[in-house]
């Protein structure tokens, strides 16, 4: 009957948009992971940066002593 076809429809049309929320909700907790590593690796650099920073302003100070 229509009806029944049209209540089949309706649970594949359900069906599929359930599993295409769990493919964006899957795709979201990537990125979210992904901005936690990209956070992590951020924090990284900045500490290189700053360290490289202080080794160049030393080394600055050590050729800075040196006369000609």
């Amino acid at each position: 009957s229509q009806t029944a076809e049209g209540i089949s429809e309706i649970n594949i049309n359900i069906t599929q948009s359930s599993e295409s929320a769990q493919i964006v909700a899957k795709d979201i907790a990537d990125i979210n992971v992904s901005t936690g590593e990209i956070n992590e690796n951020s924090t990284r650099v900045k500490s290189s940066a700053e360290e490289l920073s202080d080794l160049a302003m030393r080394l600055n100070n050590l050729v800075g002593r040196f006369k000609i």
